[in-house]
């Protein structure tokens, strides 16, 4: 979040979004993927 906050709430939600498609997605592992990020759990099915 940025220092002074966001300046509206298509901002925020922009980040969010950001978020989840770039870390959530590709970086961090879930154990009900057998521990596989949910992009790669996608691209093996």
């Amino acid at each position: 979040m940025p220092k002074h906050g966001y300046n509206n709430v298509d901002e925020a939600k922009q980040d969010v979004l950001k978020y989840i498609l770039k870390h959530y997605n590709t970086k961090r592992g879930h154990s009900y993927n057998n521990y596989m990020t949910p992009t790669a759990a996608e691209n093996a099915a």
